[in-house]
């Protein structure tokens, strides 16, 4: 297995200062006839060696009081997972927000908790699991409690999948810094079938304690995590429906010499026409599997869809391609979705269309085209938008 870690820090400061003055007052004395004196405000207060008191001393500063976003925090974390397993990381479906499934099926109160992440499979035969809670003041061992009755409930549960027993058995319920954890991650492992159970459950809690030592390095400030733009979380969107599907794996706009030529040289497109793109294609030629995500400046949206669907009609009748890849940029996605245009070929070739039911070419580029689009979709989904 795989590790990974990396290295940050975290830190602010604060200060207070107080201020103090002091007069004094003159008399005369040995006068029969006392004079009428004026009493003048003293306009500066005298200093310590004027009071003959020594030196002064400076005023107390309060100790640096260091404060966490815990939302934050949280989803830092649940990035930098994603980020690190990529199709391997199995839970795709949020649940923090519903109070019904926080209560009833986590049995977290909601005042115990004042940050929160829980991402399940959306199948049921899925196993993998991450849950990370941030008690409330008093409420640490509360939390404790519920994730491990929740998991003990996992166990119990005679409806889930038999295949996802030994899963199960080996989540781990962990306290890391100030935050409680529960965690099945198996996509990364592999293959089991042919081991014993017992070497199962040890694998995969293996698994979950390699997975919990990113945790901490997070917590701790020993990972930098930078937070997705809304953009990276339109380019995640569509990437998770394709699971590991997903082939392109060459980010062309993280090279800035390499974005400038394939802009101008392949794609046909003035960079002045663009806020934000996202460029992802395949390092092998033999594949075609494309996305291109872009954020066009104010009034270039339509230059933008243009040199695409150029590009998708050079793509199928003008640059060689391999015959298994014909009917695929044929059916190329383009499309315009709100801001923002995009263009798919995604989801692999199909080797042999007989084991998929596919039995002729117009069945083939219907299934291609349907895969494609799936990009469209998700875009669509993100942003609510439904043309």
């Amino acid at each position: 297995m795989k590790k990974k870690y990396l290295v940050t820090t975290v830190a602010m400061l604060a200060a207070v200062s107080m201020l103090a003055a002091c007069g004094n007052k003159n008399n005369e004395e040995n006068n029969t006839t006392p004079t009428p004196t004026v009493t003048v405000a003293p306009t500066e207060a005298p200093s310590s060696d004027e009071r003959g008191d020594g030196p002064s001393t400076p005023a107390p500063t309060e100790t640096p009081v260091e404060t966490v976003d815990h939302n934050q925090m949280i989803q830092n974390v649940a990035q930098f997972l994603k980020e690190t397993f990529g199709a391997s990381y199995v839970p795709d479906m949020q649940m923090q927000s519903d109070e019904a499934y926080m209560k009833d099926t986590l049995g977290l109160d909601a005042s115990w908790y004042d940050a929160a992440y829980v991402e399940v499979p959306m199948m049921s035969f899925g196993a993998d699991k991450f849950i990370m809670i941030h008690p409330t003041e008093g409420n640490l061992e509360n939390v404790q409690n519920a994730m491990e009755n929740y998991k003990q409930a996992q166990i119990a549960d005679t409806f889930q999948y038999p295949s996802t027993m030994t899963q199960r058995q080996a989540a781990l319920v962990a306290t890391i810094g100030d935050y409680v954890c529960y965690m099945i991650f198996t996509g990364f492992v592999g293959d089991l079938w042919e081991v014993d159970e017992a070497t199962q459950i040890q694998t995969y809690a293996d698994a979950n304690e390699q997975v919990k030592q990113m945790i901490a390095a997070v917590v701790s400030g020993e990972i930098t995590v930078t937070p997705w733009t809304e953009f990276d979380k339109m380019r995640n969107e569509i990437v998770k429906g394709y699971g590991n599907t997903y082939y392109p794996n060459v980010k062309v706009h993280q090279d800035e010499a390499y974005l400038e030529t394939y802009l101008k040289d392949v794609l046909k497109i003035d960079a002045a026409w663009v806020d934000d793109i996202i460029i992802e294609v395949p390092m092998i030629s033999a594949n075609v599997d494309t996305l291109i995500l872009v954020d066009p400046s104010e009034g270039n949206a339509e230059n933008v869809l243009k040199a695409l669907q150029d590009y998708k009609t050079y793509l199928a009748e003008e640059a060689l391609q391999y015959p298994m890849n014909e009917a695929r940029v044929k059916t190329a996605a383009v499309a315009q979705v709100g801001d923002y245009v995009c263009f798919s070929i995604l989801g692999g070739a199909v080797d042999n269309p007989e084991e998929w039911g596919i039995t002729n070419d117009e069945e083939l580029a219907a299934y291609y085209e349907s895969m494609n689009m799936n990009a469209i979709y998700a875009l669509q989904s993100y942003l609510g938008i439904w043309e």
